[in-house]
């Protein structure tokens, strides 16, 4: 069993953890306890669940010269410790 860090600690280089959610205010307890996998989002300075990709049409791209760019963050609320993915198994069929 894995012991969980606190979110402080949690890497922040793109890397996908287990988070979880406690001391939600009142209003937002509806995510207390709940388990998150995320990932840090620097766009957004925020743990994500998910984003969607917005591409531009052929031929256009935005000022840094890239023609996709992530919007409409999913946000992992009020995440205070977490733990690394566990391995996948190794005995999956082939």
């Amino acid at each position: 069993m894995m012991d969980w860090k606190p979110i402080e600690t949690a890497p922040k280089d793109g890397t996908t953890i287990i988070a979880v959610s406690f001391n939600t205010p009142w209003a937002d307890s509806h995510c207390e306890g709940k388990i998150y996998k995320c990932w840090w989002q620097p766009e957004f300075e925020a743990w994500i669940e998910g984003a969607r990709i917005m591409s531009l049409a052929k031929g256009y791209t935005f000022d840094d010269d890239s023609s996709q760019r992530m919007h409409s963050p999913e946000i992992a609320p009020y995440l205070s410790h977490w733990i690394p993915l566990p391995a996948p198994p190794q005995d999956l069929p082939k």
